[in-house]
């Protein structure tokens, strides 16, 4: 599928972000289901606790923060991080100066920038604790707040990680600064295609499974960083893997885009293409609420998921 023309930049309804002082944590918080035990590779996890984070930068429009760029599930317990080199790209050509970071949970994995040595047996709960501790001692740690962009499985993996931590589980960092996420064809109320699967992994994105049913059933701010958090969520009618309904379904995210079947955006598209604005779309800037068609004049799959992260206030 070929990248459609760019027009001008036209966002009408444009990405805004909730309040930056993150709410309170509920005061009865629901337990996690029970996990099998850590892998030997997330044994390995550091177990110093660091210094305190030092605090949390203010919320800003810029091109300068770090992405982390997280892919989802492969059947197959290894992928080719190249499969981000157009999204890469395309951040670069529009002036996105922060660092790129491609991180992959397979051992199997080729050409990302940070590996943690898992595979489709590794639950998410272990996945996520080695994805907080990157961001805790690199970026957090530091005072430095971060953007992600979540593919398929990986935005399941983002909601754990911010959610553990908020919820202060054993192991994990006590706090995150995650500006803004952007989730890309995420079961976010799971999949029918991990029915036929045995792995760990496709049990935990069942529709109706235990992980997701405690996951979807956390409070809302326990998907809030220290210092607020910005969720997008984007989904296709011609994804054939995670249904459209099931990538916008996740009630945290404002910003939530559904691109119709004649736009072709197939499960592994929204990484490659959509750097224009004549795209035809569905956008809700309310939690899903409400919807508003434009025709030939939304943004595409890249451009929207670079909206989403860059823009924090009503425009």
């Amino acid at each position: 599928m070929q990248i459609k023309a760019s027009r001008r930049p036209r966002w009408t309804a444009r990405i805004v972000a909730v309040a930056a002082v993150a709410p309170t944590v509920a005061a009865t918080l629901q337990a996690a289901p029970a996990l099998s035990a850590p892998t030997p590779a997330s044994a390995r996890l550091a177990a110093a606790v660091p210094a305190a984070a030092a605090a949390a930068p203010g919320r800003t429009n810029t091109k300068t923060r770090p992405i982390y760029l997280i892919h989802g599930y492969q059947w197959t317990g290894g992928t080719d991080c190249k499969q981000w080199n157009k999204t890469k790209s395309y951040f670069k050509d529009i002036g996105w100066t922060g660092k790129l970071i491609t991180w992959g949970y397979y051992k199997k994995n080729e050409n990302c920038s940070v590996e943690y040595g898992g595979d489709t047996g590794t639950d998410m709960k272990w996945v996520s604790r080695s994805l907080a501790w990157h961001i805790y001692n690199n970026y957090t740690s530091k005072g430095k707040t971060v953007d992600v962009v979540a593919h398929s499985m990986g935005g399941l993996v983002i909601r754990n990680a911010i959610a553990r931590v908020k919820r202060k589980h054993d192991g994990f960092p006590s706090k995150l600064y995650v500006e803004d996420v952007v989730t890309v064809g995420t079961p976010h109320s799971g999949t029918a295609k991990a029915n036929a699967c045995p792995t760990a992994q496709c049990k935990q994105m069942r529709p109706g499974g235990g992980h997701l049913k405690w996951l979807n059933g956390l409070p809302s701010s326990n998907f809030q960083a220290t210092g607020g958090t910005n969720w997008t969520a984007i989904g296709s009618h011609a994804d054939g893997i995670i249904s459209v309904d099931s990538a916008t379904s996740f009630s945290r995210a404002q910003h939530k885009v559904r691109y119709p079947k004649a736009e072709e955006v197939g499960h592994s598209d929204y990484y490659k293409t959509g750097s224009g604005s004549s795209w035809t779309y569905w956008i809700s800037s309310n939690y899903g609420k409400n919807y508003k068609k434009y025709t030939n004049s939304g943004a595409g799959p890249l451009r929207a998921t670079y909206l989403g992260l860059y823009y924090h206030s009503v425009r």
